[in-house]
């Protein structure tokens, strides 16, 4: 098997099929790869929308688990994998016709890697009511926005994509990432400390980086995020308690730092020159020099 493909998914039928789709379309005829869906314990009913591709995807394979949270998940779906190259991707997002190939690729002749795909987001308030708009969006790439933080980090990689920063494991979005199975054997799995919606792509993508991972932002592994409304609060609550977990596995001068950035004291800039000591090699813009907002 070349790659893994690992969907945690919780409720958002509609949603996962149209996920689904996307990789029944995928340009891979010489990429052999399987997807795993591990249903974190969802109240909605999506085994019909898996029973639906299983013809149509060759190795779909489907788990379901007590809701244990997205790290949980998803480490349950790396241990039965059986990908040379895993790669991560949320039920809310719709791949690019290209973007298995896009990651695969990308690993070929290089172990310690990690790629940051290209993350576009479509605005729709009733995903069902919209599924052929939204497709036409894919296909086509229109309709879609770049989110504000994806847009301010994808700052810390140069024209080809290399990371020119000291601190690139803040662009590690699970939502969007892959990397080779060695990874798992030198870095471990996600840290499963975090049981709701948090931190563990920058948990992991931290201790990878302190391994000598290289980061390099993938521009053609591109998939579309489904945004959807979180409760008033939501965002604001979870990082914070995050944050607190996050300190307590790694308790450095830099993740002060990203807490402080995160919660809207400090710029990506000013974030950058504190962990490196000096001004960032990447562009400055305006954009890097605000800061976030919940």
């Amino acid at each position: 098997m070349d790659v893994s493909v690992i969907i945690p998914v919780y409720n958002q039928p509609h949603a996962l099929d149209l996920c689904l789709e996307g990789f029944c379309v995928q340009t891979t005829s010489q990429i052999q790869f399987e997807i795993i869906i591990v249903d974190d314990g969802s109240e909605d009913d999506i085994t019909p929308f898996i029973k639906k591709w299983e013809g149509k995807i060759e190795n779909l394979i489907y788990i379901r688990t007590e809701n244990v949270g997205r790290a949980s998940a998803r480490n349950m779906g790396l241990k039965i994998s059986r990908g040379n190259v895993v790669v991560l991707n949320d039920a809310d997002r719709i791949p690019d016709p290209h973007f298995i190939q896009a990651h695969d690729i990308l690993h070929r002749n290089n172990n310690d890697l990690i790629s940051v795909g290209h993350i576009r987001e479509l605005y729709f308030s009733n995903i069902q009511h919209n599924r052929d708009v939204i497709k036409s969006c894919v296909m086509n790439a229109k309709l879609y926005k770049i989110p504000s933080y994806c847009k301010m980090v994808y700052q810390c990689y140069d024209e080809a994509g290399m990371s020119i920063s000291s601190i690139p494991w803040v662009s590690t979005f699970s939502g969007n990432l892959s990397f080779r199975r060695t990874l798992l054997e030198q870095v471990g799995m996600f840290e499963e400390a975090f049981l709701k919606w948090g931190f563990e792509h920058f948990e992991l993508g931290y201790r990878a980086f302190k391994r000598n991972y290289q980061f390099v932002y993938n521009k053609s592994a591109i998939n579309y995020h489904l945004a959807h409304k979180r409760p008033t609060g939501f965002y604001k609550k979870s990082i914070e308690e995050s944050l607190e977990i996050l300190y307590r596995l790694h308790p450095k001068e830099e993740i002060k730092y990203f807490k402080q950035f995160f919660l809207g004291s400090l710029s990506l800039q000013q974030f950058e020159q504190k962990v490196s000591g000096k001004l960032p090699a990447w562009n400055h813009n305006q954009a890097s020099s605000h800061v976030l907002s919940f």
